[in-house]
C-alpha cells in the first residue's frame, strides 16, 4: 500500500432535527407549603438510619416545644428550609425546628429526577445562588458520585457551577443526594439552584486513510479521530470517478455503537477493481443529532504483470533457468532475494520459488514457480499384503495397495478407490508357501476372522475371453512424469493358487520369456506351493504412461473336486525406471556463479535506515552505485568508489523502498539489493 495519508474532514453536513437540547433539574428546597412534605426531596435519611420526609419549615428554630425561640436561620424568597424535624402540627411552634432532636451525625436527603432523552448528555452543570446547612452541608451526588461543597448554615453562600461528569448520568430515573452533617441539635438543609442537563452536541466525523491501496490490500480506514458525541457510524464505499461523482455502485454497512475502523471486504459483496476510484463515507449521529458525513476518494492501483512458465519435472541434481516477464520494475526471487529476470537453481527436492515483481505505483504482484525434482531411481512396491510404507500386514487385513477388481460371474467398473480392499491371509498349514517379504492376499469374503482363508467357488476353464471367469485383483501407480527410461516390473518373488496372468494397462503380460509370469496353458496346481522367480517383467516401454497405471491379475482357482478351492496371491514386484534429464541440465556460466557468489556476500546495513546506511563486501572492489525508488527515479549515484565498503546518505527523500545497484570492478552483472527507508 503506498504510504501517502490524507483526512476526510466535513465536506457537508445534514442536521435533519434536534430531539432535545437542554434540560433544567429543580434543586431547590422548601417550594411547597410551610409545615408540608417538601415535594422535590423526597426522603431523609437520619444518622439513627430512619427514613422520613424533610418537611417545609418557616425558617425559625425554638429551643423547646414550648418555648421562646432562640435564633433564626437566613431567609431567601428562593425557597425555604427543610428537615425531618419540622414541626407540622398547628399552634405556636408550627414550622419551627426544635432544638431537643438528639440527632448528631449525616443527614442523606434524596430526589430523584427522570430523563427521557435517551440521547449522550454533552455537559451538566450544578449552580446553587444560595445554599446551607446546620451545621455543614457537605457533598451532592448525583448517582452516586459525590461533589465537595462544605457550606454552613450562616450566612447562606452561592456553590457553583460544578461540573458533573456527563458519564455518571443515565436515560431513565436519575438519583441526586445531600449531605448535611449536624455536630449538634438542630439540623436542616437549604439549597436554591438547579441541574442544567446539556443534551447532544454536533459530531464532526474525520476520515483518515491512504489515498490509494494496492489491488489486495485490505481497505481499512480509520474514524477514530472523529469527534463529538457519536452513537452510530454509517460506513459507505462507492464507485465514482476522479471528482467522486457516483458510477452506479454502492455498498455499505451500518454499525450500532462506536467502531472506530472499518475494514471493507467481501462481508458486503465488494470486490474493488483496480484502475477504479472509490468514494468513502463516513456519517455519525447520536440520538439527538441526526447524521452527519463525511468523504473521501481513493484510488486502487493495478498490481505489475508478472508472467512465468512452470518448469518440467526435473532429475534430482539437474539445474534449471526460472525466468520472468512483465511490466515490473524489479524481481526479485525468493527464497534466494535474488533481484533479477531469471535466476539458476538446482534444488534437491521439490521447491517453490517465488518471484515477487514491483511496479512504478510500489505494488506488487507474487508468482509462486514449483519445480518437481525427480528421484534418481524410480522405485514402486507393488508387493502384496504390505502397508504404504513397506511394512507387512497382519492377517485379517486390508491390504494397502491391491483392490478386488472382481469375481467370477462380477466384473466391478468402480473407479480404483472405490473397489474393496483385498484381505490379508495366512499361509495354508503345508500347502501354501510362505515368504518374509509379502503376504497372500485373497477376496474379503474368502478371509475369516482369524485371518485363514477359506474356500472360494472353482472359475471356468475356458480362458478366453479374459471376462468373468476368474478373479482378478488391481493395484495402481503413478508415474510422476516422462523423464524415466528403462521401465520395468522386478518380479523377484510369485506364488499363486492356481494360476495368474498379468495386464499393464490392459495389455496382456506373455509372449517372451521376461515378460510373463505364468502361462494359462501351463498353470500348474503346485504354484502355490513354490515360491518362483519371474525376474524383470513388461520391459516393453510403449505399456506404459504418464500419471495413472493400472496392473492386474488375474487368478485362475481350479483346485477342489468339490466345485470349491482355495484362492491366493503372493507377489513381490516393484516398478522400476531410471531419471534421465532429457536435455534439461543448464550449464551454469562462471560468471553467473560468480555474482552469485558475490551477492550472498554483500551486506546493507542497517536495513530499515532513516537514510544513512552502509553497503560492504568481502573481497570485491565496489566501482558504482545506483540508488533508485520505488518508481524508478535515480535519487544518488556515485561513481569510481573503489572501495569494499561504502556510506550513503540520502537526504530529504521520501519513506518507502529503494533498490540499490551495486557494479563491482570485474564484474558486468550488478548486485541488486532492496532497502526500506523509515
Amino acid at each position: 500500500m503506498k504510504k501517502v495519508f490524507l483526512m476526510g474532514y466535513l465536506t457537508f453536513a445534514l442536521i435533519s432535527g434536534v430531539k432535545g437540547q437542554t434540560q433544567v433539574v429543580n434543586l431547590t428546597t422548601g417550594t411547597g407549603a410551610v409545615g408540608n412534605n417538601d415535594p422535590i426531596w423526597t426522603t431523609v435519611t437520619m444518622p439513627n438510619l430512619v427514613t422520613v420526609a424533610p418537611i417545609v419549615s418557616n425558617g425559625t428554630m425554638c429551643a423547646n416545644v414550648g418555648g421562646a425561640v432562640t435564633g433564626t436561620y437566613p431567609n431567601n424568597i428562593c425557597g425555604d428550609w427543610i428537615s425531618p424535624h419540622t414541626i407540622a402540627a398547628a399552634g405556636a411552634t408550627f414550622g419551627m425546628i426544635p432544638s431537643n432532636t438528639g440527632q448528631v451525625g449525616n443527614y442523606v436527603y434524596t430526589m430523584t429526577y427522570n430523563s427521557s432523552y435517551n440521547c449522550p448528555v454533552a455537559s451538566a452543570t450544578i449552580n446553587l445562588s444560595n445554599a446551607g446547612a446546620d451545621n455543614n452541608l457537605v457533598s451532592i451526588s448525583v448517582n452516586g458520585n459525590a461533589y465537595a461543597i462544605g457550606v454552613p448554615f450562616n450566612p447562606l453562600s452561592p456553590v457553583g457551577p460544578i461540573n458533573v461528569n456527563p458519564a455518571n448520568l443515565i436515560n431513565g430515573m436519575n438519583t441526586i443526594t445531600v449531605v448535611v452533617n449536624n455536630t449538634s441539635t438542630y439540623s436542616a438543609l437549604f439549597m436554591c439552584g438547579n441541574l442544567t442537563i446539556n443534551y447532544g452536541g454536533t459530531p464532526t466525523p474525520v476520515i483518515t486513510s491512504a489515498s490509494s491501496f494496492c489491488q489486495g490490500d485490505a481497505l481499512t480506514f480509520d474514524g477514530s479521530s472523529s469527534s463529538g458525541l457519536i452513537q452510530n457510524h454509517f460506513w459507505e464505499i462507492a464507485s465514482c470517478d476522479a471528482q467522486g461523482n457516483y458510477t452506479g455502485q454502492v455498498w455499505n454497512s451500518w454499525f450500532a455503537g462506536t467502531p472506530g475502523s472499518i475494514t471493507f471486504g467481501h462481508f458486503i459483496g465488494f470486490i474493488p477493481v483496480c484502475g477504479k476510484y472509490y468514494r468513502i463515507k463516513l456519517a455519525v449521529s447520536n440520538n439527538c443529532i441526526d447524521w452527519v458525513e463525511t468523504t473521501t476518494i481513493i484510488f486502487i492501483e493495478c498490481p505489475p504483470k508478472v508472467i512465468t512458465e512452470t518448469p518440467e519435472p526435473v532429475c534430482e541434481g539437474t539445474s534449471v533457468t526460472l525466468s520472468v516477464s512483465g511490466d515490473a520494475d524489479d524481481y526479485e526471487w525468493l527464497p534466494d532475494n535474488i533481484h533479477n529476470t531469471s535466476i539458476v537453481v538446482t534444488p534437491s527436492t521439490t521447491t517453490t520459488y517465488t518471484v515477487i515483481g514491483t511496479g512504478a505505483n510500489g505494488c506488487t504482484a507474487a508468482v509462486p514457480v514449483t519445480i518437481t525434482v525427480l528421484p534418481l531411481n524410480l522405485d514402486i512396491d507393488l508387493s502384496t499384503g504390505l502397508d504404504n510404507t513397506g511394512t507387512l500386514i497382519l492377517p485379517g487385513n486390508d491390504d494397502d495397495t491391491w483392490k478386488v477388481r472382481g469375481i467370477p460371474g462380477t466384473i466391478y467398473t468402480s473407479s480404483h478407490a472405490a473397489l474393496a480392499n483385498a484381505k490379508v491371509v495366512s499361509p495354508l498349514t503345508s500347502t501354501w508357501v510362505s515368504s518374509s517379504n509379502e503376504n497372500w492376499i485373497t477376496v474379503p469374503a474368502a478371509a475369516a476372522s482369524n485371518g485363514n482363508p477359506q474356500e472360494v467357488p472353482e472359475t471356468h476353464t475356458d480362458y478366453s475371453p479374459y471376462e468373468d471367469n476368474f478373479y482378478w485383483f488391481e493395484s495402481e501407480f503413478t508415474l510422476p512424469s516422462n523423464s524415466y527410461t528403462n521401465l520395468r516390473i522386478e518380479a523377484s518373488e510369485s506364488a499363486v493358487d492356481n494360476g495368474i496372468v498379468l495386464f499393464l494397462n490392459s495389455q496382456i503380460l506373455t509372449g517372451n520369456s521376461n515378460n510373463s509370469i505364468y502361462s494359462l496353458s501351463t498353470s500348474n496346481p503346485a504354484n502355490f506351493n513354490t515360491l518362483h522367480y519371474p525376474g524383470t517383467i513388461a520391459i516393453n516401454q510403449s505399456l506404459y504412461q504418464t500419471g495413472q497405471n493400472t496392473l492386474l491379475a488375474m487368478l485362475l482357482n481350479n483346485g477342489g473336486s468339490d466345485g470349491i478351492s482355495y484362492l491366493g496371491l503372493l507377489l513381490n514386484a516393484h516398478v522400476m525406471g531410471e531419471c534421465v534429464s532429457d536435455g534439461k541440465k543448464v550449464i551454469i556460466p562462471e560468471d553467473v556463479l560468480q555474482n552469485e557468489r558475490i551477492d550472498a556476500t554483500t551486506y546493507l546495513y542497517p536495513n530499515p535506515s532513516a537514510g544513512n546506511f552502509t553497503i560492504s563486501c568481502e573481497g570485491e572492489i565496489i566501482s558504482s552505485i545506483i540508488v533508485k525508488n520505488a518508481i524508478g527515479k535515480i535519487v544518488k549515484t556515485l561513481k569510481n568508489v573503489n572501495t569494499s565498503n561504502v556510506n550513503i546518505l540520502l537526504e530529504n527523500e521520501n519513506k518507502g523502498f529503494y533498490f540499490v545497484e551495486i557494479i563491482f570492478v570485474g564484474q558486468s552483472k550488478p548486485v541488486y539489493k532492496k532497502m526500506i527507508l523509515e
